[in-house]
């Protein structure tokens, strides 16, 4: 494998201020494509589909503790 280069960033809200249709639509003439492929829509959807869990919530699914 050549050199590589891994970027981390926060961009929590980032996504809700972005339009969806045209985020597809560059994904798509980014990849010189009619429409995503399965494995892209999948990261597609991830990326634009709202979801929270409360940290109480999160705690007692997992039977962790408060500390």
């Amino acid at each position: 494998m050549r050199d590589c280069c891994a970027v981390v960033m926060d961009i929590a809200s980032f996504l809700d201020y972005i339009d969806h249709v045209r985020l597809n639509s560059a994904w798509c003439r980014t990849l010189s494509q009619d429409r995503l492929p399965a494995d892209h829509f999948a990261i597609y959807k991830s990326l634009t589909r709202y979801a929270s869990v409360g940290r109480r919530e999160a705690l007692a699914r997992l039977e962790l503790d408060d500390h």
